[in-house]
């Protein structure tokens, strides 16, 4: 019994990441819910105003990477998403947002890395990066949406199903009672 609340904290947290992670796929299928969250900031439409195709990193490991790059320029407010978006029209291919510039009162740049479904090292797949005045929305990705971190079991306070403090007062016995308190 004493589990009870713990479950129901994990069991609470993959419902909301159940239902997040449908949203996400649901404004991936539905240009409606796409709307709603460009309003919201969770998403962003705009034309391509910048691309590099071609342009490459080393990795950690000393190996060159393909990392190409294009700019969205967006009349959308600043876009609040963190981690792996993608573009409902093609979304094996997902991107990450690498900076946000404000150009002029209503528009913002917003540069965006290639990080999946690109290509090879050195050799963009044909229509990896969109062209230059393609419009293009992004969402963020369904897959993102992780487990929280739950503190162990000796960790979660007591009011939430954790181990009783031993310190802690009890009812009191009927031997602590006091003569003057069972007149």
């Amino acid at each position: 019994m004493r589990r009870r609340p713990f479950d129901a904290a994990a069991r609470l947290a993959r419902m909301e990441r159940a239902q997040l992670r449908f949203e996400d796929e649901q404004a991936l299928d539905d240009p409606f819910v796409l709307a709603e969250r460009r309003a919201s900031g969770a998403a962003f439409a705009g034309t391509i105003v910048d691309r590099d195709p071609d342009r490459t990193q080393i990795s950690a490991k000393g190996r060159l990477q393909l990392r190409p790059r294009f700019t969205v320029r967006t009349e959308d407010p600043p876009p609040l998403a963190q981690g792996k978006m993608a573009c409902p029209s093609d979304p094996r291919r997902h991107v990450e947002i690498r900076e946000v510039t404000p150009d002029g009162p209503d528009h913002h740049l917003v540069v965006l890395e290639l990080v999946v479904g690109m290509g090879r090292a050195g050799n963009p797949q044909p229509g990896a990066v969109p062209d230059l005045g393609e419009v293009r929305a992004y969402t963020a990705l369904p897959e993102q949406w992780k487990t929280p971190d739950f503190p162990s079991r000796d960790q979660t306070p007591w009011t939430h199903g954790g181990p009783s403090e031993p310190d802690q007062p009890g009812p009191p016995a009927d031997d602590d009672l006091t003569d003057s308190e069972n007149a």
